[in-house]
């Protein structure tokens, strides 16, 4: 009898486990994954959010020798890229269980900023074509707010003085 109790806890301690893991930790870590792509993103990206619209006095398309159709396709993809991210934020959201406990305890960014973060990713979206020059201080404007929002340190800048020492030492 005593065997059969063991094996029934056994199997019980499992099934729990792997409710907390498809339940609760997947989708925690699908949110967390969803922050990376994010990052990735303001990385990949910051030329094309920095410098938007196709006219010709847009110094990228002078500077790389693009055409201003191709910046504007580039844009697009940019744009895309920036609403499927932003749609992707809620939906991590949603679907973890007991998301106010988790944002109780800060492990968690809060729906309220997350919902900032998506507003702000639509917005970016919104103001990549056909906008004055101007619109790129506007945008990084924008990607403060994400980055406050969501948590996400500036990206690593290089200290000119730390750089060229090192170049010196080799």
């Amino acid at each position: 009898m005593t065997v059969f109790w063991t094996i029934l806890s056994g199997v019980s301690v499992y099934v729990i486990g792997q409710i907390v893991l498809k339940f609760i930790v997947d989708p925690l870590h699908a949110q967390r994954e969803t922050r990376g792509k994010v990052i990735d993103f303001l990385i990949q990206h910051k030329t094309r959010y920095a410098f938007p619209g196709t006219e010709q006095k847009n110094p990228m398309i002078k500077r790389v020798g693009t055409s201003a159709e191709e910046w504007g396709h580039q844009l697009e993809e940019t744009k895309y890229r920036a609403r499927e991210l932003a749609s992707e934020l809620m939906i991590r959201v949603n679907a973890v269980p007991l998301y106010g406990a988790f944002q109780f305890v800060r492990l968690v960014p809060t729906r309220k900023n997350v919902r900032l973060a998506h507003t702000e990713l639509l917005d970016l979206s919104f103001h990549l074509l056909k906008v004055p020059v101007y619109e790129g201080t506007q945008n990084a404007d924008r990607v403060d707010k994400i980055r406050t929002a969501l948590k996400i340190e500036p990206e690593f800048q290089v200290d000119a003085r730390t750089s060229d020492e090192s170049a010196s030492s080799e």
